[in-house]
């Protein structure tokens, strides 16, 4: 297979060393892969306190997949957090109901699992990797192996190896000049998003100076979609707004019909699959790097700053209630909105729509990693809002606490 192409450190890489670091460990992951498809029937459950293996995040036991297949040695294979949370939404069981049951009641915990694997039988897809410190010790491929997803037999596996394969050239060729600015690698999801260093322009208001972004993501285990899509970065203080301009790809097929029919194709007809979706996305990415679209943004912002609110706090309120926002994730905002006022082409001037979406984007800063993407994501919700929504925003007086 070919991973993809060398990076050229002038035009993607940064000053850190962030992509090629990326790059590598993604080589080694992919070494380190396993993907085992079996009846549901051949598994069981059995959970031990930690001491039997190593402990993944806080949990005081271990919970270990049990594969005995005819005519093969008996694996154990740990589960990690997200297969387990996984798991429980496979055979319809609540996630924190199952961690109890995990924790405090070990045996009805394997044996609920066990009876819903051999009395609702399916074909599954295990998803299994060496952890991170083996990486390199491939010969004993079971003993030090962990559970990382357990999914449908249909999943089309599109893995990040093959997402960069699909769109490296088409970045580093771009005469977007992309550079890579931020990334996100854990054991659900990718997220590279880069700037580019040729498509910039003038925001909301004079000062307020923006560039154009590529936003690329991908989950080998089935926690989102394919995406390629813009981002705008604000460059007085890197705050990402992703656009609505975007490819989106499932892994699984949108049909049962279409499910069944690629879980039948031979690995010929997948790899060909596959070949047409990087088509596809790299084609995106050439769509994404024309400074088209980053001139519409730059329109939006501008006619966004028109748009003033009569109280910035009711504003925030408000928008939190559109937004579904939690207490703790509109104080946020209002974190946002009073760093947002202090940034050139917004100090002095009246709180707008666009000042509200550069609130919403800038929350990102300070948000754990796995919620970047979801803050850049509202901060586009905000500049796109329908009228009678920002009406809503617009007119909001603020309510006392």
């Amino acid at each position: 297979m070919n991973y993809y192409s060398p990076v050229t450190p002038h035009t993607i890489e940064n000053s850190e060393g962030l992509l090629t670091n990326l790059l590598e460990k993604i080589k080694r992951e992919e070494a380190a892969k396993e993907d085992i498809v079996c009846d549901t029937r051949n598994l069981g459950i059995a959970t031990r306190p930690v001491e039997y293996g190593d402990s993944v995040g806080d949990s005081e036991r271990r919970t270990m997949l049990v594969l005995d297949e005819t005519g093969a040695p008996t694996q154990l294979i740990p589960i990690s957090r997200y297969a387990h949370d996984q798991l429980a939404q496979k055979v319809g069981i609540d996630v924190r109901t199952l961690r109890r049951l995990q924790s405090d009641y070990t045996a009805q915990h394997d044996n609920l699992l066990k009876a819903i694997f051999d009395q609702e039988p399916k074909r599954v897809l295990l998803r299994t990797m060496l952890w991170d410190d083996d990486v390199e010790v491939l010969a004993n491929r079971h003993s030090r192996r962990h559970l990382r997803a357990i999914l449908s037999d249909k999943f089309k596996t599109f893995d990040n190896v093959d997402l960069l394969d699909a769109v490296s050239k088409t970045v580093q060729n771009s005469d977007a000049k992309w550079k890579i600015q931020k990334c996100l690698h854990n054991d659900r999801r990718l997220v590279l998003q880069f700037k580019s260093e040729t498509i910039t322009g003038e925001g909301a208001n004079v000062g307020d100076l923006m560039a154009h972004g590529l936003n690329i993501s991908n989950s080998e285990v089935g926690c989102g979609s394919v995406v390629v899509s813009d981002v705008y970065w604000t460059l007085a203080c890197l705050n990402g707004m992703q656009g609505m301009n975007k490819s989106r790809s499932a892994h699984l097929t949108s049909s049962r019909a279409d499910a069944e029919t690629y879980a039948i194709l031979s690995q010929k007809a997948k790899d060909l699959d596959n070949a047409a979706l990087k088509a596809k996305l790299a084609d995106w990415v050439k769509e994404i790097a024309k400074p088209e679209s980053f001139e519409r943004t730059c329109r939006l912002m501008r006619e966004a700053a028109s748009q003033t609110v009569v109280d910035q706090l009711g504003a925030v309120q408000e928008l939190g209630n559109i937004l579904r926002l939690s207490k703790p994730e509109t104080k946020s905002v209002l974190d946002g909105l009073m760093s947002t006022i202090q940034q050139p082409g917004y100090v002095g001037e009246p709180v707008s729509k666009a000042t509200l979406a550069n609130a919403v984007t800038n929350a990102a800063n300070h948000a754990e990693a796995d919620k970047v993407e979801n803050w850049q994501k509202l901060g586009g919700q905000v500049l796109n809002l329908p009228n009678n929504q920002w009406q809503a925003v617009a007119t909001a007086e603020a309510m006392a606490a």
